[in-house]
């Protein structure tokens, strides 16, 4: 468990295009798609109907009845298309919306079009970013240290654990991050996650932008394990569920005036006062004790109705599974999740005042049991350097783990691979070591594993 640290920010050196140039450069692909109108006025179903059609709209022959029963603007109403589509008016007339479907191709150049800009950028799946921003705000949030601050494994229901020391129990928390924008930041959570049935119906919801982004710096600054660069924060948003957002989705502008419809539930850094910023501190200790219902193994092993987990995927169900065996051979207490989610290493087992660095699998069966061998699925693994070890483990039928079979993560993480497979035939050293997790001296051989690789390495 760690303490929220210290966050300041660099200046951003300067980007290839200015906002305002990127700006323009989406009016202008916008206006070129624009067909200019063949009728004028209010818009009337006939009127809507000979727009649509002029643009190659196929008009379905129950368009009408459809018009008529919306009661909304005429700009903003839907017409009804053979096809089964309903785009409103103006997307039309705007040429926001085509009259036909992207063909095969267009999806594939939009799609790597997409890959590039992700590469060149190094956006995408940014793991620094969404770490480095709540580290940030909560130092911001309680800059006394009242609470104590871990991250949790990847794939459950929060990001974040917070506890109170008072009770000693957890609060979760489910933080959203995004790079402040002159326009509009979508942070990728709706009202709906907070209902039941939703993604985090028991978390606290904390939104973080973040500013004067130095990309190169940081990058070349992550050269070691668990180290999470320094943010500028310049908008925090604090809700204690997502249903509690003003809109349907968090997906702020900037902040033009004080009384918007965020309130008192936003902080900009540099815009709003310090009494504003101390009654969000105040909104977050009261809802940190108010939450903090969970124990530290309720947020980790925790599944189904009633837990902190009531939607987590199958995928990630039995990688919980995973975590429960390792944390019944060598302590709960022992184990802790990396600072970064979505990396290699899923948990960190403390031993011998060492850390040890473990990626957890599933061993699956090879070619329905002929041949004795299994395999497991790579997928990405990015940092995969900082990983010392592969624990697969070995499910009966009830989907029990058995056994476990420890693989150096050099060994088994090739990008020329998608799978590590071995059998009696292949990687055989891997089926000969396999330890008994039921038997007595399961620990021993797990640490004389480790212990024989690193002698090895």
């Amino acid at each position: 468990m760690t303490k929220a640290k210290a966050t300041t920010g660099k200046k951003t050196c300067a980007s290839k295009k200015t906002r305002a140039q990127l700006n323009k450069e989406e009016n202008d692909r916008r206006d070129a798609r624009k067909v200019p109108r063949v009728t004028d006025g209010i818009y009337t179903f006939k009127k809507a109907k000979k727009e649509a059609e002029h643009r190659g709209f196929d008009v379905s022959d129950d368009a009408e009845a459809y018009w008529n029963k919306q009661t909304c603007t005429p700009k903003t109403r839907k017409m009804l298309m053979k096809n089964g589509r309903s785009p409103d008016i103006n997307s039309i007339v705007s040429g926001h919306t085509r009259s036909s479907p992207a063909t095969a191709a267009e999806r594939k150049a939009t799609k790597d079009k997409y890959k590039h800009t992700v590469t060149e950028h190094n956006l995408g799946q940014v793991n620094w970013m969404e770490s480095a921003a709540t580290m940030a705000a909560l130092k911001i949030l309680d800059p006394h240290n009242e609470f104590t601050f871990e991250t949790v494994p990847d794939g459950l229901g929060c990001d974040t654990a917070a506890q109170d020391t008072t009770s000693g129990l957890y609060a979760a928390i489910q933080a959203k991050s995004g790079e402040m924008r002159d326009g509009q930041t979508i942070l990728h959570v709706s009202r709906k996650d907070g209902e039941a049935g939703g993604r985090y119906p028991t978390c606290i919801i904390l939104g973080v932008l973040i500013t004067n982004i130095d990309r190169e710096a940081i990058k070349d600054s992550l050269t070691a394990f668990d180290y999470v660069p320094t943010v500028e924060v310049s908008d925090i948003f604090l809700f204690g569920s997502a249903t509690e957002f003003p809109n349907k989705t968090l997906a702020p502008y900037p902040r033009k005036k004080a009384d918007d419809v965020y309130g008192d539930n936003r902080y900009v850094v540099g815009f709003d006062s310090e009494e504003r910023l101390e009654i969000m501190r105040q909104k977050f200790r009261r809802l940190l004790r108010e939450k903090a219902v969970w124990t530290r193994s309720d947020l980790w092993f925790g599944l189904g109705s009633n837990t902190p987990n009531p939607n987590v995927g199958s995928k990630h169900q039995e990688e919980v599974k995973n975590c429960v065996a390792l944390a019944a051979l060598v302590g709960f207490n022992n184990l802790r999740a990396p600072n970064m989610q979505n990396e290699t290493t899923d948990v960190v087992w403390r031993l011998d005042k060492k850390d040890v660095r473990i990626s957890l699998k599933s061993s699956t069966v090879a070619n329905k049991g002929k041949g004795g061998g299994f395999w497991f699925h790579l997928g990405k693994h990015p940092n995969d350097h900082f990983c010392d070890y592969v624990f697969t483990s070995y499910r009966d039928t009830r989907g029990v783990r058995m056994s476990m079979s420890v693989i150096k993560a050099s060994r088994a993480y090739n990008d020329d691979k998608k799978h590590f497979c071995w059998s009696p035939t292949s990687n055989k050293d891997i089926l000969e070591s396999r330890i008994d997790l039921r038997g007595p001296d399961a620990l021993s051989k797990l640490i004389a594993a480790v212990s024989g690789m690193d002698t090895i390495a």
